[in-house]
Formats: C-alpha cells, structure tokens, sequence
C-alpha cells in the first residue's frame, strides 16, 4: 500500500520515491542539481489542467494507431520502466 525507494542511474545520479495509495493524497516533485532545485506541487494531476498529461498521452497513441505513426514514447522505454517497478516490488518483499 506504501512503498518507497531509491534509485541509481548511470553516471551516479540518484532518485528516491515514495508512493502510497494508503496515506492522504501528497503530491510533490523535487529536483536538485548542481546548478539549483526545481521544486513543484501537483505535478502529477490532471485536474483542470489545460494540457492534462493523460488525455496527451491517449490522444498521441491513438494518432500514432490511426496514422500508422510511431509511438512518441518507445516500447523499449516502457519496458524498462516496467522492469524498474518488477524491482521496486520485488524488494519491498525482502
């Protein structure tokens, strides 16, 4: 119902997660690098958002399906991130 993480990439960059469907609704984005910190609220909610991310993201798959188009985001890609969840649960087990 919880679960939290951290990741390393290639080249030593790090992301640590935390998602729960448990918990009261938190939604926020952090990054920091060497040159400063971004930070945002509700950066994963579509809710009166003018350029909802999910209506994007079914409308640009079903361009690429009527339009024998390739897809923007690479199956590989999607692959991967699937993978990386595999793991995320996979250890939240040990």
């Amino acid at each position: 119902m919880t679960v939290s993480g951290l990741l390393t990439f290639a080249g030593g960059s790090t992301a640590s997660v935390w998602a729960s469907v448990e918990a009261p609704e938190e939604q926020s984005l952090k990054v920091i690098t060497r040159s400063g910190v971004v930070a945002r609220t509700e950066p994963f909610t579509a809710y009166r958002d003018p350029h909802d991310p999910y209506q994007l993201m079914v409308e640009s798959f079903g361009e690429s399906v009527l339009r024998d188009k390739p897809v923007a985001l690479p199956l590989s890609e999607s692959i991967a991130n699937m993978r990386v969840l595999d793991r995320i649960r996979q250890a939240a087990r040990a």
